[in-house]
This record gives structure tokens, sequence and C-alpha cells, in this order.
């Protein structure tokens, strides 16, 4: 799922504002309920941040013509801000208590969550760099060599009660 989720979220990041992003947990015995319900909402969590960070990187364009430095400010913070809620979401998800049928997926999102942070930790820093409106169409190739971690796809089953993250890519898997 992460793999997937990379594939679309830098893209979608890259065309915004010039950028995109990137444990413990998973026994294997959780209730499947409460898992859907953690994995919909970390997902719904960063989509909602991918498109207000996207709404408000859309709106600056009158403002970065006028107050550049404004709108390096705002895109610096909206950014800092989804890189945030992406790195609590993981680590949401790698901290879920899989039920059985879940086990390999969820080992995998949790083995990943450490590369994810990394990741996420080097777009922050990579976004605090930034000095100028220009810096940020140079952003796009650094966060692709971003490493999200192996995570398996998500499953189809899951992916199916959870719809926020089938939005992260096609990676949904029988």
């Amino acid at each position: 799922m992460l793999t997937s989720r990379k594939r679309l979220l830098v893209p979608t990041l890259i065309t915004t504002a010039g950028l995109a992003v990137a444990g413990c947990g998973g026994g294997g015995g959780g209730n499947e309920e409460d898992y859907v319900k953690t994995y919909e909402g970390a997902c719904k969590n960063i989509v909602t941040a991918t498109n207000d960070f996207q709404k408000s990187a859309g709106s600056l364009a009158s403002t970065a013509a006028s107050d550049p430095n404004k709108a390096v400010s705002t895109l610096k913070d909206g950014a800092t801000k989804l890189f945030t809620t992406f790195g609590e979401s993981i680590q949401t998800l790698a901290d879920a208590d899989a039920p059985e049928k879940y086990k390999d997926f969820q080992d995998s999102v949790k083995d990943g969550a450490d590369d994810a942070e990394k990741g996420i930790e080097e777009a922050k820093a990579e976004v605090a760099k930034i000095k100028s409106i220009n810096d940020f169409a140079s952003l796009g190739s650094k966060f692709e060599k971003i490493d999200l971690g192996n995570t398996k796809d998500l499953p189809k089953e899951l992916g199916d009660k959870a719809p926020s993250c089938k939005s992260f890519g096609s990676g949904a898997s029988s």
C-alpha cells in the first residue's frame, strides 16, 4: 500500500507545488472492524491533508506575484503540515492490530514505517531549506528518491472496506 501511495502521492504533490512525501504494532489477532476503521480514518486524514494542501497551493498564484515571501511561507507551512499528518497517519497504520487475514500485509506496513519516518524527516528538512518559489520546482527529484519501505499492496478486501486507502493508487490486490 505505501509503495502504491508513493507512486500516486509523489506526482500529486509535485504537480501541486513541486513536492512529494512518505513502528510497531500489528500482531495478527485484532478485531477486523476496528482495524478497518483505523485504516479508513488514517487514510482519510492523509487524503484530506493532501486536498487541503492542493487547494492552498492552487490559490497562491496571485499571492506569489504580489508577496512572494508570504507565498513561500504558506507553501512551507502547508507542506510541513501535510508531512506531519502523513507521518502520524503512517504510524497509526503501523500500530494497527491486524486480524489474522491481514497479518502479512500489516507486518509489511509495520516494517516500512521506519523508512517512511526517515523519508518524512528528509522531506521536512528539504522544505525547511526553501527560500523562494523557484526552490519548490527543484524538490520533485529529491522527493522521488525517498524510500517509503517495501510494503505489500493493499489487500482488495481491505481497500473495499477502507476506500480512502484505495485513493493512494491502484495497488489493491486480491
